[in-house]
């Protein structure tokens, strides 16, 4: 092996010394580098030693972090940054102030839901929340327009069309949506993929099978996972074409229009398959 540092030699007629301080000085020099161009830095116990469940960013500056409940306290389980996390402010929301958050959720820069046993909304960034009707046990919630959400806890899965006011049971037992515009979505369940022109209110079956996720890369590019295969459509989910096996990949994340990741686990300890695979060509290889 080629060594990368010559030792250098420093010798008289009783001793003989070999110094390796050259390469121990570069390989401080590097780690010191390291911590100084790092961008991240602990907050925590900062602003608080509570399990975090949610983080949401209205805007670049406006961040909450939704928690446990601190039953040593009167105040909320709601955190407020209006400086990109540097200071924190504690909310007293929820208002019973007895009960934590699961989660957090930012559609834009002005409409949120905090859910768990009690959920809320607001329409202003987060300056006023208000409580929504009891669900149940919320553990996630998402909305894909100002309307139209899903929910799912120990009442199974729920969509709203109206902010989350009101709830009933998913159309075609449907589990998980994206939407490329307030329009158009897809929508995912054991029985295949879905299809929404009217923003949620009627789905349409446009891919039979087993499907796992679906996702869109923009308004005419969809990809899909059904029955262990990679779906493409190129008119925006009305039509879609096998490319090839996902090699059991479950799960889709958009990049961009052109770029997109599959993951998820299959196999068995200690053989876990965890590879993660990626196409840079709008999901056709």
């Amino acid at each position: 092996m080629r060594m990368l540092f010559k030792p250098y030699v420093i010798a008289d007629r009783n001793i003989r010394v070999k110094s390796y301080l050259t390469p121990v000085i570069l390989l401080i020099l590097f780690i010191v580098n390291l911590n100084v161009t790092a961008q991240w830095n602990t907050q925590s116990p900062i602003p608080t030693f509570l399990d975090v469940r949610g983080v949401g960013a209205p805007t670049a500056d406006r961040v909450f972090i939704a928690t446990e409940d601190n039953s040593f306290d009167n105040s909320g389980a709601l955190f407020e940054s209006n400086d990109g996390g540097n200071t924190w402010v504690q909310r007293n929301i929820p208002f019973s102030l007895f009960d934590g958050f699961n989660g957090l959720f930012f559609l834009d820069s002005q409409n949120g839901w905090a859910f768990g046993n009690d959920n809320y909304r607001t329409t202003d960034g987060g300056t006023n929340w208000t409580q929504l009707p009891f669900l149940g046990s919320t553990y996630f919630m998402k909305f894909y327009t100002t309307t139209f959400g899903l929910a799912t806890g120990n009442f199974d899965r729920y969509v709203s069309y109206d902010a989350g006011n009101n709830w009933v049971v998913s159309p075609n037992n449907i589990f998980a949506f994206d939407f490329t515009n307030d329009q158009i979505g897809l929508g995912v369940s054991e029985a295949g993929v879905f299809r929404s022109n009217d923003g949620g209110n009627t789905f349409i079956s446009v891919l039979s099978g087993d499907a796992k996720a679906a996702v869109f890369l923009s308004d005419t590019i969809a990809i899909s996972i059904i029955n262990e295969t990679f779906y493409r459509s190129d008119d925006g989910g009305l039509t879609w074409s096998p490319v090839v096996s996902t090699n059991g990949r479950t799960k889709l994340t958009a990049i961009s229009s052109s770029v997109i990741i599959a993951w998820g686990r299959t196999g068995g300890w200690p053989n876990y398959d965890d590879r993660v695979l990626r196409s840079s060509d709008g999901g056709q290889s």
